[in-house]
């Protein structure tokens, strides 16, 4: 993901470098333009390539932290039931024996 605009940055230092060439030599303006035209269109394809990775590596992490959190709620849950044996609180509490009852 982070990979993609450095590669657009990589591609316009590439097209800089042939356009600066162009002007030392003996060349038109055309080749000029050409490559700085070379090199916005490498920039560009690169944040678009990362603004889409962006977008997905949200969504899946914001789909993954839901996941976790369902998770632990039914941890949760099957916790108290096999500690409270599957019963309410009321129920659950031991019973004291009364007095005068017998047992």
């Amino acid at each position: 993901m982070t990979i993609a605009p450095l590669l657009g940055l990589f591609g316009t230092i590439i097209g800089m470098i042939e356009a600066f060439s162009v002007i030392t030599g003996p060349g038109s303006t055309a080749q000029v333009t050409g490559g700085i035209s070379d090199a916005l269109y490498s920039t560009g394809s690169g944040l678009f390539v990362a603004i889409i990775a962006v977008y997905f590596v949200n969504y899946f992490s914001n789909l993954t932290r839901d996941i976790f959190h369902q998770l632990e709620l039914i941890k949760l849950v099957l916790i108290n039931r096999v500690h409270g044996k599957g019963v309410g609180v009321a129920e659950a509490a031991p019973r004291t024996l009364r007095a005068g009852t017998g047992g």
